[in-house]
């Protein structure tokens, strides 16, 4: 690099100026006929609301696509006010950067730094910027594969689920995006920003729309005012240092910093006040309308906001709001548009980056004139490559952005400026020293943000797997009956292959297997059998015919054993004879299983044994209580992908609401098949309305006529889905149905044990709120839930009278 004065300092303000860690495109279009190339400096004309607008476009980027998702793990009070928060910060530091550049007389970025700081930080500077421009090269092609391919296991993006991610990628890098990036010149981009803006604004404004037809339909979700602590982290290190990496994703989502010299170059007539309003009244913009965005976005789909906001708007996710052919309208338009500007944005950005790393390797190459044809197209298919490989390795946004944001803006936009604002903030005033005091505390939460990401990958590094040592163990209950025998054959023979159902490849388990005292023999049989299987991660198997002991430390209970109801019997007579049972395995539950036990009752009637044991175990919290309503899902799944000809796994977000018995209803308006709305897979809405829901209700006495026997291994199945999902957490945009105890989603009383559609992280389950309920299905639910209510007040009853 050259003297300040040299021209080459003038191929470099240019640089900049396509480069805002960033900047995602030129600041502003050239004049016409014009075309940037090295060592030339493009016509600085404007005036205020042309900086003003062009800012804006330059803030405005892959960033907003990551706020909706940091907000609402924040909740309202905390991500709003930090947005805001983070808005006056870059004002000042950026106010700092023009103080010092007028001061020292320096019109660059890396000018100021290496004449103020020194060569060192301003290499570290060239580095950042380095950094800055690949990781957001990366999350553009990450962005692209997204909408081209979508999201496993989705897969609903604009081409079809067979279409690898990888290959995708790799024909956009090689067909499209390498000859592109081999252009010297800017000047046949010009497009890219009306594409760009427009594509924006689109986005903006149908997600606006989402957001007013949830709350027009009754489906708004509430965006809660404190942070989401389960999607947060199991524990308050994980939670603290997941909420401090939201920082960086909202700072480089308003970080303009790189903008401003060439913005101070271009205004005219340039005047330090000016720029201040200029920068200003941009941020104010760009604050209200991530604010806008998130609560919206939030509106419209609740704590299911992902990563990449984008993701959210494909057709099977915005039909219930906005009904079929706008959400295709919508989903490919937005979608489509923002591709063909993310192209774009992908080529620009190889400006800079290709400028930043020629600097550091090769810097006699930057001279005015352009480089050397073998440096220009090397350099650039070996950063296209490097960006391909990261994003195939790294495909989540989220990811790249928290990582890019603490290491590269925390240094570029707080740590440098601070230490600028510290030096050239000088004078005796009170204002200096309440800047000067100000850049230290600035200066701090950078380093503090730069270190988090490190401190974050050791905790992530060192965590534990959970459960940890001992060995889980599970008690199911009547180990001899044969739904029993079917959960544990599937169970273990799974955990023998590594194909990480119930517990996870790697988890060694022991098993505590309760019988009767009369089974004692075929408990045994059942033992030798397991041991005889050799399956590496059994560690033990226990039996007992004392509940008490068969309790002791288990972390997860299985609860298959109960009271059938049989030829003559009342009903009442059956209903006592399982309080009882499950009275007394309430008691031993809570006295002698793991703090933290986590329960599926099976055995039948199967919501309200598990609301008796709830009632009797207060020392366990009731959201560890649930019961077994996976198995009508599972059915519901089989008998759409039948009909369909789908795969069994290209059916998803099928409902089972309320009791496992022949009142509950298997409700498919918000699943899917094959990517399409399962209504419109199937194409027959009579056959949904009355056979389907038919015989999911009575599929169970459908196999007992049939062949004699229960559900044994189905139900099997089902019981290491339910506990997999429960605590390895379901697929990200699925859910799974769950028995929980009601805390009053959809109206349902609390305290029933009633079959959600849920979604579970951490350990822990979450009702998916918000979904429109037509009245149909509405009468449906509250036919199930009287059963409940019914079976609930025979219970309590029955727990009375044995009281007396």
């Amino acid at each position: 690099m050259g003297p300040p004065n040299c021209p080459n300092e003038t191929a470099i303000q240019v640089t900049d100026a396509a480069n805002d860690e960033g900047v995602r495109e030129p600041l502003l279009t050239p004049a016409a006929g014009h075309e940037f190339r090295y060592g030339e400096a493009p016509p600085l004309q404007s005036n205020f609301w042309d900086c003003t607008i062009n800012l804006t476009k330059v803030i405005l980027g892959a960033g907003i696509m990551a706020m909706p998702r940091a907000v609402a793990l924040l909740g309202w009070g905390a991500g709003l006010s930090l947005l805001l928060i983070v808005g006056l910060l870059t004002h000042f530091t950026v106010h700092g950067l023009v103080y010092a550049s007028d001061r020292c007389g320096r019109d660059t970025y890396s000018a100021l730094v290496r004449h103020a700081l020194g060569p060192v930080s301003e290499r570290v500077l060239q580095a950042v910027l380095l950094l800055g421009c690949l990781g957001f090269e990366v999350v553009y092609v990450d962005i692209i594969g997204d909408m081209l391919v979508g999201e496993a296991p989705d897969h609903d993006g604009l081409l079809q689920w067979w279409v690898s991610r990888p290959v995708v990628l790799a024909a956009l890098t090689v067909v499209l995006l390498a000859p592109l990036a081999s252009l010297r010149t800017m000047g046949h981009l010009g497009a890219i920003n009306v594409v760009g803006l427009a594509s924006l604004a689109a986005f903006a404004a149908a997600t606006v729309w989402l957001g007013v037809a949830a709350v027009t339909r009754g489906s708004a979700h509430v965006l809660p005012a404190g942070p989401d602590l389960p999607a947060l982290g199991p524990d308050a290190a994980s939670r603290i240092t997941a909420a401090l990496a939201v920082i960086p994703i909202v700072l480089t989502a308003t970080s303009c910093h790189q903008s401003v010299h060439p913005l101070r170059s271009m205004l005219v007539p340039y005047k330090p006040a000016v720029l201040d309003r200029v920068v200003a009244s941009s941020l104010s913009g760009v604050v209200a309308l991530f604010a806008v965005v998130c609560v919206a976005a939030y509106t419209a789909f609740g704590p299911d906001v992902r990563g990449n906001f984008l993701n959210n708007l494909s057709p099977p996710q915005l039909e219930p709001l906005i009904g079929r052919t706008a959400a295709a309208i919508v989903s490919y338009g937005v979608r489509g548009g923002y591709a063909v500007s993310l192209m774009g944005s992908c080529v620009l950005i190889m400006f800079p980056l290709r400028q930043s790393l020629l600097e550091m390797v090769a810097p006699w190459a930057v001279l005015p004139g352009p480089p050397p044809a073998v440096l220009h197209l090397g350099s650039t298919y070996g950063l296209l490559a490097a960006a391909y490989g990261i994003a195939v390795f790294i495909p989540s946004i989220w990811t790249v952005i928290s990582f890019v944001g603490a290491v590269a803006c925390t240094i570029m936009c707080f740590i440098l400026p601070a230490a600028l604002l510290i030096k050239y903030k000088d004078g005796p005033s009170l204002s200096h020293r309440l800047q000067r005091l100000a850049a230290w505390l600035v200066g701090a939460l950078g380093v503090a943000l730069f270190l988090n990401v490190f401190v974050g990958m050791w905790l992530a590094a060192s965590r534990p797997a959970a459960p940890s040592v001992p060995p889980p163990s599970g008690a199911p209950g009547d180990a001899a009956g044969e739904v029993a025998e079917g959960v544990l054959a599937a169970a273990w023979e799974w955990a023998k292959i590594a194909t990480g159902n119930m517990l996870g490849p790697d988890q060694p388990v022991i098993l505590h297997l309760l019988d009767l005292e009369p089974a004692k023999n075929a408990l045994e049989g059942l033992r030798m059998e397991l041991v005889d299987g050799a399956y590496p991660l059994l560690e033990g198997v226990l039996t007992f015919t004392d509940v008490a002991a068969a309790c002791r430390g288990v972390d997860v209970a299985v609860m298959v054993g109960g009271y059938p109801r049989k030829a003559g019997e009342e009903r009442k007579d059956v209903m006592a004879k399982n309080v009882s049972i499950y009275k007394s395995q309430a008691a031993a539950l809570a006295e002698n299983a793991s703090k933290d036990v986590k329960v599926v009752v099976v055995a039948n009637p199967a919501n309200t044994n598990a609301l008796i044991l709830a009632e009797n175990a207060p020392s366990i919290p009731p959201r560890n209580i649930t019961c077994l309503t996976r198995l009508d899902h599972n059915r519901a799944l089989g008998q759409i992908s039948e009909r369909t000809g789908s795969h069994v796994s290209a059916v998803r977000n099928v409902i089972i609401w309320g009791n496992h018995s022949s009142t509950q209803y298997p409700d498919v308006n918000h699943g899917s098949a094959g990517g399409k709305p399962i209504r419109a897979a199937v194409g027959d809405d009579a056959w949904l309305d009355g056979e389907f829901i038919t015989t999911v209700q009575q599929r169970g006495a459908a196999i007992i006529k049939a062949r004699g026997l229960s559900s044994a291994l189905s139900a099997a199945n089902a019981v290491c889905n339910h506990v997999r999902d429960w605590l390895r957490g379901t697929p990200a945009g699925a859910w799974t149905s769950m028995g929980v105890v009601s805390e009053g989603a959809y109206g349902v009383q609390p305290g029933l044990v009633y079959s959600y559609p849920v979604t579970c992280a951490g350990g822990q389950w979450k009702v998916v709120e918000g979904l429109p309920i037509d009245e149909a299905s509405r009468s449906r639910m509250r036919t199930t839930e009287a059963e409940l209510k019914e079976e609930r007040d025979l219970a309590l009853q029955c727990l009375a009278e044995r009281k007396e």
